[in-house]
């Protein structure tokens, strides 16, 4: 599929957003990023590199960090119009925490900070979009703690199905098990609760 049809994801979402830009202004601000293509399993993003912010054109991400232990813990998911980055080393300009990586073949557009600083420049309409979607970042952090730590399985189960209804067969049983906080045997108890029996 050419590549100028997964740009229609992010035409989409600017409009969303409630900004319209000219074809010639669209190359413009893409011009700011760089886009980078990823069979499954490549890392976008590995401890201590600094993270760009990545904006998903074609396929899923997921973001987890691994314990002392090599255990793997999911910390979010990304699909086509959705951003995802380590946030603290992309703002902070650190190595980061966390490593991306990509669930499938993917196509993103990447943004570095020192990049984003200037397409704010000639983009200025589009630090609101920048503000809200931090906004949301945040609350949607303060949430996933909120559900983490309150929540009982079932609960943390049946919010995740809300938060990635369309998403459920494009991430794998280990990887929502791992971000649901529960082991694949009891991940598939609550698939075939909710799930298979309706």
């Amino acid at each position: 599929m050419p590549l100028n049809t997964y740009y229609s994801v992010l035409d989409e979402f600017l409009k969303d957003n409630n900004l319209s830009l000219t074809q010639d202004e669209l190359k413009k601000f893409i011009s700011y990023f760089t886009v980078e293509k990823y069979k499954k399993k490549d890392h976008l993003v590995v401890v201590g590199q600094n993270s760009s912010n990545y904006f998903v054109l074609h396929g899923g991400l997921r973001m987890y960090y691994i314990d002392e232990k090599e255990q793997e813990y999911n910390l979010k998911f990304a699909f086509e119009g959705w951003w995802l980055g380590d946030v603290v080393s992309y703002i902070n300009l650190t190595g980061a925490e966390y490593l991306v990586q990509a669930m499938e073949e993917t196509i993103v557009i990447g943004i570095t900070r020192k990049s984003q600083y200037e397409m704010f420049e000639e983009f200025p309409q589009i630090m609101a979009v920048y503000i809200s979607e931090l906004e949301r970042a945040l609350v949607w952090t303060f949430q996933r703690i909120l559900d983490s730590t309150k929540n009982t399985a079932n609960e943390r189960f049946l919010n995740f199905m809300k938060t990635y209804p369309n998403y459920i067969n494009r991430i794998s049983d280990a990887n929502i098990a791992s971000f649901i906080g529960v082991s694949p045997e009891y991940y598939s108890k609550l698939k075939k609760t909710y799930l298979l029996n309706g």
